[in-house]
């Protein structure tokens, strides 16, 4: 016997188990005959394994409509072609039913008025075609920041994903995996929100996010969508809600077992705790996020993590000292965040920049701010969604104009800058 391989590669495609491929094929059986199919999973082997080389009439037909190709596709090989043809126009022209009495009812099964559609399979490289779609639109975000546009493309491939799994026959793991993708979607929209600081949407987008991800039962889509929980709690100033959703993130399953998640967790939990001036707390916080990103093994990263590198885990820190009172060592950790960034990080460049700028102003180092700054609103016009930006823009601007000082360059950089102040809403 020679196995068929060409059935077991349709079925790994739609991640279909033995017992699950022979449920699907009973289900069309029914619906072809109007009465239940015998299928099991010995016969589904005995297909694999080459035993059975061409199956009866409903059985094939039922195969084909499960994989939406024909048996010679699957593998099968007709025994006599002139027998195979006869036999297949007699089913398919009618499904006959045999009553206990005997009785046949006739019923054209395939274009009978009223006949139950068969929905059409999808498979795991339907998946990867909607995620690469997912991966684009996380670059842009990486480009040009939280705009409108990458907000609604997020909801748009989110709702289409809802959509296909409402329509479309999948098995359990197909079907786990993509409200795992359309969670993903949600959350990047959420994210996207966060950027253009509109965290009331992020949150709505994000409770829409984190009923997807129970759905899918995927530690990691759950991980991400606490991870944006947290930092739109602190867009919304409730610190403490924040530290609880960090938390939560680092107990799920990937928060506990995984280094990179791990640390990122411990990183969220840093930046709130320094915003509930706990400085011992947040220290060593950061402290265990680097640590746990030394024993970090970046391969297979979720695309949505990908961020997350050395320059992210310097930038977090900074963010975590600026919010400690300490700029001088903010302004190190954003340096090494400028060294390390990948090129394709544009709105993250403008945003650490502004950021320095920013630690610069509040050490009273204010021409080297003024600088930075200026340097930092040339990148954050190509990156023209991220609002962080401008608004951490604007506060360089109050500072260098609370330090008072009255030198012509100062005043001239002060004038020059007057619309940075209605940045955080106008932009």
């Amino acid at each position: 016997m020679t196995r068929n391989t060409a059935l077991a590669a349709a079925m790994a495609e739609l991640e279909l188990t033995a017992p699950e491929l022979a449920g699907r094929v009973n289900r069309e059986i029914e619906l072809l005959t109007v009465r239940p199919g015998v299928i099991d999973d010995r016969m589904v082997r005995r297909w694999l394994s080459g035993a059975v080389k061409w199956p009866h009439a409903k059985q094939r037909i039922s195969l084909e409509r499960v994989f939406d190709r024909p048996a010679v596709d699957l593998g099968f090989v007709p025994r006599r072609r002139s027998a195979t043809e006869s036999t297949e126009a007699h089913v398919r022209r009618r499904t006959f039913l045999t009553a206990s009495t005997g009785t046949t009812i006739a019923a054209t099964a395939l274009s009978a008025p009223g006949a139950v559609a068969t929905r059409p399979s999808f498979g795991l490289s339907d998946i990867e075609r909607l995620r690469a779609r997912y991966v684009r639109i996380i670059r842009e975000d990486d480009r040009i920041g939280g705009t409108t546009d990458v907000i609604k493309a997020s909801e748009r491939l989110a709702e289409e994903i809802q959509r296909l799994i409402a329509d479309r026959s999948m098995s359990g793991r197909v079907g786990q995996r993509l409200y795992a993708l359309a969670s993903d979607a949600t959350s990047n929209a959420a994210f996207a929100a966060v950027d253009a600081r509109n965290p009331e949407y992020g949150r709505a987008l994000a409770d829409r996010a984190a009923t997807l991800a129970g759905l899918s039962n995927d530690g990691a889509t759950l991980f991400q969508v606490w991870n944006y929980m947290a930092m739109i709690a602190r867009q919304r100033k409730n610190y403490t809600e924040s530290a609880a959703a960090a938390q939560a993130a680092r107990s799920t399953s990937v928060g506990r077992a995984n280094p990179l998640f791990s640390s990122l967790a411990s990183m969220q939990m840093a930046i709130s705790s320094a915003y509930l001036y706990d400085s011992r707390k947040a220290e060593r916080l950061l402290s265990g996020a680097a640590s746990s990103f030394e024993r970090a093994e970046h391969d297979d990263t979720p695309a949505w993590a990908d961020f997350y590198d050395i320059a992210e885990l310097e930038g977090l820190s900074g963010i975590t000292y600026m919010h400690l009172g300490r700029p001088q060592r903010a302004e190190y950790h954003f340096h090494r965040t400028m060294a390390h960034l990948r090129p394709g990080y544009v709105r993250n460049r403008a945003y650490y920049t502004a950021y320095a700028a920013l630690a610069q102003a509040r050490q009273g180092e204010l021409e080297a701010a003024m600088d930075t700054a200026d340097r930092a609103c040339t990148l954050a016009v190509g990156a023209r969604g991220s609002r962080r930006t401008w608004k951490n823009l604007a506060e360089v601007r109050g500072a260098v104009g609370a330090a008072g000082s009255r030198s012509p360059e100062t005043t001239d950089w002060l004038e020059r800058t007057r619309s940075w102040k209605w940045s955080t809403t106008g932009r």
